[in-house]
Formats: C-alpha cells, sequence, structure tokens
C-alpha cells in the first residue's frame, strides 16, 4: 500500500506545501511509498510533484489531503476509493477579510472542514488547537501531529552572502515574515517601529512575506510606512534569503491575530533570534512557554522591550537558549512518533508471525 498527499497549491515559500514535503521526507524514512498531488504545481517544482488529476489510488491506500481555504478537492477526497485523512491547517477567520472577495472562500472552506468529516478515516491537526476544531467539526480519529524544523538550514552558513550584506546596518532590526495579509496585521508592526524609533532612531524593520502589489491592504501599509525611517518590503524571499533575514534581526515580531500553528516562529528560534509575539490562537501552543509573548498591543512598552530583548545580553541569551530547548518538540525524530501513532489507527496491522515448532 502507499500513502500519498493531495495538496490545493503547491508553490514556492507555501508554508502548507513545505508542510508536505517534510511529511514526505518523513513517510520514505518510515518505509512508506507515495507521492505528492497538487492541484497547481508552481514553476520549478514539477518534480516534487504531480498533477492533482494523476492521482489514481489503489483501495488499501490512504491518502492525505492537506485542507486550508475552499477547493475542489475536497469534494474529490469524499469520492475517492481508499482510506482517506485530513491534515488541517487551520482557516483564517473570515471577519478579517469582510467586504473582500477571500471571505466567501474561508467560510466555504470551514463548511467543506465539516463535510469531509463523515469520510475521513483519520484526522490530523498541525497543534492541538488545530485539532480541537477538527473535533469540533465532527471528526473522531483526531491526533496532533506538529511540523518539524531542521535547525541547521538556519544556521549562518545557509544564509545568502548577497543578501547579509545587502541588510547591513545599523540597528535595532525588527523581523516580521508571513503573507502580507490583513490578520497578520502587519499594520501593528510598523506601530512598534514608530515607538522603537523613538528610542533608537536608527532601528530597521524588514518584512518579508508575498504581497499583492494592488491590494487594498498592501497601499494602506505603503501609505503607513511612507512617514517612518528604515522600513523595507522583501517581499517573497528564497531560503537562503530568508535565512540572511533572519540573520540579520535583532528580534522577531510576530502581531498576528489567526495562526493554526505559525511556522515563521519555530524558524525564528532555528535561526536564534528572540521571538516576541502576540499570543494570539496556537500562538502560545507553539511557543511552549519559550520566547516571550504578550496579551496587549501596548506598543511603547513593547517598544522598550524589543530594544532590550536586541540589547541587553543578560536577557537575550536566556531567551535564546529557552527557544533553542523548544526546538526539540518539533525534531523529525519527536513528530516522527506522533506521525507514526496517528497512521497506526488506519493502516493495517501486519499479521503476527506463528511461532515455530
Amino acid at each position: 500500500m502507499a500513502i500519498h498527499q493531495l495538496i490545493p497549491s503547491f508553490v514556492p515559500g507555501d508554508a502548507t506545501g513545505q508542510a508536505a514535503l517534510h511529511l514526505q521526507l518523513l513517510l520514505r524514512r518510515m518505509g512508506h511509498a507515495g507521492a505528492l498531488y497538487a492541484d497547481e504545481v508552481g514553476p520549478g517544482l514539477e518534480g516534487l510533484a504531480s498533477p492533482a488529476s494523476a492521482l489514481r489510488p489503489e483501495p488499501g491506500d490512504l491518502v492525505l489531503y492537506h485542507h486550508g481555504i475552499a477547493s475542489p478537492l475536497s469534494s474529490r477526497l469524499m469520492h475517492l476509493p481508499c482510506r482517506r485523512g485530513i491534515v488541517f491547517h487551520n482557516i483564517s477567520p473570515a471577519r478579517f477579510y469582510e467586504g473582500l472577495p477571500l471571505a466567501d472562500a474561508l467560510v466555504a472552506g470551514r463548511a467543506q472542514l465539516a463535510a469531509m468529516a463523515p469520510f475521513a478515516d483519520v484526522a490530523i491537526g498541525v497543534s492541538d488547537f488545530n485539532a480541537a476544531e477538527l473535533r469540533v467539526a465532527g471528526y473522531r480519529n483526531v491526533h496532533t501531529v506538529p511540523l518539524f524544523i531542521e535547525p541547521e538550514r538556519f544556521s549562518r552558513a545557509s544564509a545568502d552572502a548577497k543578501m547579509l550584506q545587502r541588510l547591513e546596518g545599523p540597528g535595532p532590526v525588527l523581523l516580521g515574515v508571513s503573507r502580507v495579509m490583513p490578520h497578520k496585521r502587519f499594520e501593528d508592526l510598523l506601530a512598534l517601529h514608530r515607538e522603537v524609533l523613538r528610542l533608537r532612531p536608527q532601528a530597521r524593520l524588514l518584512m518579508v512575506g508575498g504581497y499583492e502589489p494592488g491590494s487594498r491592504y498592501f497601499r494602506m501599509l505603503q501609505r503607513e510606512a511612507r512617514g517612518l525611517r528604515g522600513v523595507s518590503f522583501l517581499g517573497r524571499l528564497s531560503h537562503a534569503q530568508l535565512v540572511a533575514a533572519y540573520r540579520s534581526a535583532s528580534v522577531f515580531v510576530s502581531m498576528s491575530e489567526h495562526e493554526g500553528f505559525g511556522v515563521p516562529l519555530i524558524e525564528a528560534m532555528a535561526a536564534e533570534v528572540p521571538v516576541l509575539a502576540y499570543a494570539a490562537a496556537a500562538v502560545p501552543e507553539t511557543l511552549g512557554g519559550a520566547g516571550v509573548a504578550f496579551d496587549q498591543k501596548r506598543f511603547a512598552f513593547l517598544a522598550e522591550l524589543a530594544v532590550d530583548l536586541s540589547e541587553d545580553l543578560s536577557l537575550r541569551g536566556p531567551v535564546i537558549a529557552g527557544q533553542t530547548r523548544r526546538l526539540e518538540h518539533f525534531s523529525a525524530p519527536s513528530v516522527q512518533t506522533a506521525f507514526t501513532k496517528a497512521l497506526e489507527t488506519v493502516l493495517p496491522r501486519p499479521a503476527p508471525t506463528k511461532p515455530r515448532k
């Protein structure tokens, strides 16, 4: 039998696609055959994923569908003649997108999540937060399998040298990493940066992540940034360039108001950057007591804290040490153990060997 993965979109820089690749690596290590299929395969990634239309599972196979925003693949999953599983990455609440076309797709994604529940043999949340939402949606065989990270991929040696040189300069340097979307609250990063500038006039803010240049939200951010010094919109970066951004940062800051996991949180930990994060949704769970979480956006206070995390080694050192310990929870062996337990509930058990006479 084989374990295949099905994903709506597999494009560079997409966190869900990266998660599918990581699971594919674990499946190979565990000795399972199978392939990755996607409705949309980005340029240069054709060797890693096949078109979803090519998926032809055998009755004994398991197909794991990565669900987020609404996709026609959800109905396809329900009719596949094999074992079926859901990997849930969460869906941003539609309230953040009222009046925007994306709102309908988010609502539809929630409806599809509930509709698939009776057809799923196993359901996986990448956090306990997501697993709880799966149970509310009607899933029964629910497991938490967090994403894993390879810290060596975020070492300084992995950073793009030209980008490191480009980002050299005075500090402190605040860094935000995510797609530029309303619920990520990049405007709050700008508000924090404004307060940091009062304390450190040479401070800089780096914002990394794909954005739609013509979107109403991005235009608003550009307007707010015009009156501030040291703001850079870096857009979507290659992995090596992203590592350079992390390695150039004094503090990683998340102002997001909804995260089903928060991949950049553990990327920052792996890059040895102190994390300062708003405690929304799954963020406290992912941090697990590491980094610095806050539940009120008091920007003047947070600016002082960001400067201290940047400059006070007696604070910075222990925070980084705690984050390094937290990364053990997201190691490949730890995640593989959780993944194995989930799969054991749906895969056929090997027949017991008969004792020799």
